[in-house]
């Protein structure tokens, strides 16, 4: 991978190879075919589930993440179809720009996503190892998610405050790296949340296990959802950043590391959904064995609404 100083070049001039453009849009349209596949069926799961899901306290949680991918949904064909056209046009500006915007878009939603569930990671471990303060972390962490749009507000205003901090105060030809050197620190830092996330719910899991004569300790659905549902991502993670860090940095070397950091990100924005999707649908896998051809019939229907 090329020195910060190489960085100065025109980064337009980096040749992408054709094999590596044909391997992405490959990767690319089976994670869109995986989404378009299990978004009815998530659907179908979460209508069954919602009057179940509703009544226990976990379900605020669970809605705000939901609601992450109702708005990928939204995305699901500008974003399908941008990346197509970008990877057809050598000159298709509009698509480029629109791929940019969408991956802001997206790249915020999976950042919203790590913060809660490193908040909620949090709030759980307190309450199980200090459950005098359960209360208070519960009204607190309602209050969070019911203005969840406060927290949209704070890392777009942060983007832009990113953005308009580099264009005052930094030289252009230094710019983009110096942006590519913080956004890899806004990643390190969503990576460092997920990784906590997980290890707080290992003990939590640990502790509820030796306490399950107790009625109020005990593992629920949506509990064990989120558990899972940390886990994967943090695997997942783990696996794409090494996986992409060793071929970035073997096999494409005219790379620099803003190309890598970047490549990091929106692999996530487009995976994150995904995993939310399959996890609900594996933890709720029984539902899927007990459909007849009338209920596929109502799965199907789903992609017209």
């Amino acid at each position: 991978m090329n020195s910060p100083d190489s960085t100065k070049a025109d980064d337009l001039s980096i040749k992408i190879p054709d094999s590596l453009i044909v391997i992405f849009v490959l990767f690319f349209s089976m994670l869109m075919l995986c989404y378009a596949l299990m978004l009815p069926f998530f659907k179908y799961i979460c209508k069954i589930n919602e009057e179940q899901d509703s009544q226990d306290k976990l379900y605020t949680v669970v809605k705000q993440i939901f609601a992450m991918v109702r708005i990928y949904s939204y995305l699901f064909i500008p974003l399908t179809a941008s990346v197509y056209m970008t990877s057809v046009s050598e000159s298709g500006f509009f698509f480029k720009l629109l791929n940019f915007l969408i991956g802001c878009v997206l790249v915020i939603i999976v950042q919203a996503f790590d913060i809660v569930v490193l908040l909620f990671a949090i709030e759980k471990w307190l309450s199980i190892f200090f459950p005098k303060f359960e209360p208070y972390l519960t009204s607190a962490r309602n209050m969070l998610l019911n203005n969840i749009w406060f927290l949209y507000i704070v890392l777009v205003l942060k983007e832009f405050g990113i953005f308009a901090g580099i264009r005052f105060t930094v030289e252009e030809d230094r710019a983009t790296t110096t942006l590519g050197y913080i956004h890899g620190i806004e990643l390190t830092c969503m990576t460092i949340c997920s990784v906590t996330s997980a290890m707080l719910h290992i003990p939590i899991v640990k502790k509820i296990r030796k306490l399950t004569y107790l009625e109020s300790p005990r593992l629920n659905n949506l509990y064990i959802y989120i558990f899972c549902l940390t886990i994967t991502v943090m695997v997942v993670k783990v696996i794409y950043i090494s996986l992409l860090t060793v071929i970035i940095t073997i096999f494409l070397p005219q790379f620099v590391l803003h190309d890598l950091i970047y490549t990091i990100a929106f692999v996530e924005s487009i995976t994150t959904p995904i995993i939310i999707e399959v996890v609900y649908i594996v933890c709720n896998v029984e539902k899927i064995y007990t459909m007849d051809g009338r209920k596929i019939a109502e799965v199907l229907k789903l992609y017209l609404k």
